[in-house]
């Protein structure tokens, strides 16, 4: 009987343990309709900052296919942050790379916790970089750090593939 609840118990701690372990993340490219009826494809991840606070941290291409530009946009706890507007994003690579990207929205945000910038010349660098920080300037000159980790990088780099693509860039109807 001891043995039968020690293989129990063992079964259930490997159980729990696969449970706990990070999974392989997979690309999560999401279809966005525009009001011009295109389709585009946009990258959607919720990220925490160190105070525990979900960012949801969006990456889509500009609004029409001929549209190089690229846009990230920080959407963070209501209540918990006030975005400075219309202060640049500031981008730090791993590998010594440094960008500033200007904020879109200027002074007019659809909240205070919102920011838009854009990210075009960040995006030309990506197949070059392991993970970004992204620091957000909040308000009375604080800023606030966010880690974009690799899987994320990857799915960017992947969103950027697929807008180059002609059969799924910008197509009228989705592929079903």
């Amino acid at each position: 009987m001891k043995k039968i609840n020690k293989i129990g118990i063992l079964v259930l701690v490997f159980f729990s343990l696969s449970l706990a372990q990070p999974k392989g993340a997979i690309a999560h490219l999401q279809e966005h309709h525009q009001q011009s009826g295109q389709l585009s494809l946009h990258s959607r991840q919720t990220l925490r900052d160190r105070a525990g606070y979900a960012w949801q941290v969006v990456l889509f291409p500009g609004e029409s296919p001929s549209d190089p530009r690229w846009n990230l946009r920080l959407v963070g706890f209501p209540g918990a942050v006030e975005v400075a507007h219309p202060q640049p994003l500031t981008i730090r690579a791993a590998e010594g790379m440094d960008w500033s990207a200007a904020d879109v929205f200027r002074d007019r945000p659809p909240a205070i916790s919102v920011g838009q910038y854009d990210f075009t010349e960040v995006m030309q660098h990506l197949e070059s970089v392991d993970f970004l920080i992204v620091q957000v300037p909040l308000s009375e000159d604080r800023t606030l750090s966010l880690k974009i980790p690799p899987f994320l990088i990857a799915e960017w780099q992947q969103l950027a593939r697929s807008k180059s693509s002609p059969e799924r860039s910008h197509s009228p109807h989705p592929s079903k």
